[in-house]
């Protein structure tokens, strides 16, 4: 009889954050991607605007950045229509987004340049802390990554602080 090697099963975490490309912090972290509403909601600072990949593309996302006068860089999805079912906003960045073409949008509302520093901040903190975590549940993996952001944005404020107490001297 053959026996069996045990395997541990790999749990991952799938995180959504607000993060400031001027400054370099993180203002909020999610577990799931249906917390938009939360984050943008949540966040205790004045978003100008706001990147995000076609997995956050939504009628009410889109409405909901227009309704704070946030402007939304959100890519649709490839199969998106313009119709607005009550969304005005989500019709305009369809439309937009169809008339213009990927390379033509993408410069137009910077989300090239914008959408993919915050893909380098989440590598700034995989190349400081590692891309896994030892925590046994989700739960206690979420914790783990948060103190992380929090000890990235600790750096980046000592750094900048540093920086600016040299040009005082």
């Amino acid at each position: 009889m053959a026996r069996l090697k045990e395997t541990k099963v790999r749990v991952t975490v799938k995180l959504s954050a607000l993060w400031d490309a001027k400054t370099h912090v993180f203002h909020g972290a999610s577990r799931a991607t249906s917390t938009f509403k939360h984050l943008v909601n949540g966040c205790r600072v004045k978003i100008e605007a706001l990147f995000a990949d076609s997995g956050f593309s939504s009628r009410p996302n889109v409405q909901l950045c227009a309704n704070k006068g946030i402007k939304a860089a959100i890519k649709p999805q490839k199969n998106a229509t313009p119709k607005a079912k009550g969304c005005p906003a989500w019709s305009d960045n369809v439309r937009e987004y169809k008339a213009l073409g990927y390379d033509g949008w993408a410069k137009k509302t910077g989300y090239f340049r914008k959408r993919f520093s915050e893909e380098h901040a989440f590598g700034m903190l995989i190349a400081k802390y590692g891309d896994e975590v030892t925590s046994r549940t989700p739960k206690m993996a979420r914790k783990d990554i948060l103190s992380r952001m929090i000890l990235h944005n600790l750096h980046t404020f000592l750094y900048h602080r540093s920086l600016s107490q040299e040009e005082l001297a």
